[in-house]
């Protein structure tokens, strides 16, 4: 587990033998480098100033933000923020596999998101066809949206994700 709660360490003492625990730490030389300014990676580097030597991208680049907005209008923003990306890779995450499902087939049909390949992963796929559909949607260079319960929100490595939005809030505040 990721996350070693009271109750995971409770199950690894009643269900496991010689459990070996491994925790992985950062070099504090490679934190440094991803915490240097844009002007800094230019200076050290010689690359644009977005880029890092040693990290794909520094940490400065990455944004957080939100949009409140009534229940009724989230599939409003959730269009726009489509129609507005329709060149970049996104992932959007919603709660339940019907979810999924449902936003899968009716954006499909939408012709505002129509030039975006669209992709859904949960976990009532087939582990096949999970693998093959993340396998695509990480080749896809632009244009592509995938569409995820929190089955893919650990351990993937998907390349190069512009956008990730959470249209479902979590279920557990601490999630």
């Amino acid at each position: 587990s990721a996350t070693m709660t009271e109750s995971i360490q409770s199950l690894v003492k009643a269900g496991l033998r010689n459990p070996v625990r491994v925790v992985v730490k950062v070099e504090s030389k490679r934190l440094q480098e991803q915490r240097r300014t844009p002007s800094q990676c230019a200076r050290s580097t010689g690359q644009r100033p977005l880029l890092c030597a040693r990290a794909n991208m520094c940490l400065h680049r990455l944004q957080s933000s939100y949009i409140i907005c009534e229940s009724d209008e989230k599939m409003a923003q959730l269009l726009s923020l489509l129609a507005a990306h329709r060149d970049d890779k996104i992932i959007v995450y919603f709660s339940t596999c019907n979810c999924v499902d449902y936003f899968h087939r009716l954006l499909r049909a939408s012709k505002r998101v129509r030039a975006s390949t669209l992709f859904a992963l949960h976990g009532r796929l087939e582990q096949r066809k999970r693998t093959a559909v993340l396998d695509e949607f990480s080749k896809a260079s632009t244009g592509a949206v995938l569409f995820a319960t929190d089955v893919a929100a650990r351990g993937l490595d998907i390349p190069n994700d512009d956008l990730v939005i959470q249209y479902d809030p979590p279920q557990l505040a601490n999630s």
